[in-house]
């Protein structure tokens, strides 16, 4: 079972052809169209992975996957889920879109698409189809001085996810509650991880030797370490193996 694999226009195989569209989309960083540039250029057979693409350049996996999204998020790129014969995960394969698919979205498409419930998994913590509704937010409805109103998915999210964390950093009052819950919808909406997933990597953080002393707020997620890169980004990255046969 082939992973990696670079899926773009026919017309693009025998030679590397950039649209214009990306090459003066002025939203998009110089990394993300130089990324495109050099997915497109390789065959539909080659087998890409990110140690490759971070040891062909100066860039490391973070960063790279950082760009990725970008790409997802901007519409030029669906990552699609391959699974083996057993349905069990085993990589992603990179589609590349000639011209920018539903642009208005900020939620990358491939998180539509890749999320679905597993009747063998309907005892665990979350419903998934709950869980993976398109979360609105509400938030510039509310006139000053009223409390924030968030969806009722991210509200039971947050319920679950506050658990994994000691009662001593829990949130305080109200202030504090919707600002994880912000933070909640803010990493499905624009960061393209589900409130599932991001239970499952804060439980894998939560843990760890090292991060179960360093990790005490969900707000961290969010939050960028010295080279740009966001911590649930690095999380995600960490804990890849451990997070592989769940239904994220």
């Amino acid at each position: 079972m082939k992973t990696g694999l670079i899926i773009k226009p026919k017309k693009f195989i025998e030679y590397t052809i950039v649209p214009n569209t990306i090459l003066r989309d002025q939203s998009l960083s110089l990394s993300a169209i130089g990324l495109y540039c050099f997915l497109i250029s390789h065959s539909d057979t080659f087998e890409i992975t990110l140690e490759y693409i971070s040891n062909a350049f100066s860039n490391g996996k973070d960063a790279i996957r950082t760009r990725i999204k970008e790409l997802e998020i901007k519409g030029y790129l669906i990552r699609v889920r391959v699974k083996d014969e057993a349905g069990k995960f085993v990589g992603w394969n990179y589609q590349i879109e000639a011209t920018p698919r539903n642009r208005h979205r900020e939620t990358p498409t491939s998180v539509k698409h890749r999320h679905r419930e597993n009747p063998t998994q309907r005892n665990n913590i979350y419903n998934t189809n709950d869980i993976n509704n398109n979360i609105t937010n509400k938030r510039n409805n509310n006139p000053p001085n009223q409390k924030k109103q968030f969806d009722e998915v991210v509200q039971k999210a947050f319920d679950h996810i506050v658990e994994l964390f000691p009662e001593t950093y829990r949130p305080k009052n109200t202030s504090q509650r919707n600002q994880w819950m912000d933070c909640i919808d803010k990493l499905n909406r624009i960061d393209g991880y589900s409130p599932r997933k991001v239970y499952y990597i804060i439980q894998k953080a939560r843990k760890d030797d090292f991060w179960q002393k360093n990790f005490y707020s969900l707000l961290k997620l969010r939050q960028t370490n010295k080279q740009g890169v966001k911590f649930i980004d690095i999380f995600f990255e960490t804990f890849a193996n451990e997070l592989k046969g769940i239904d994220l």
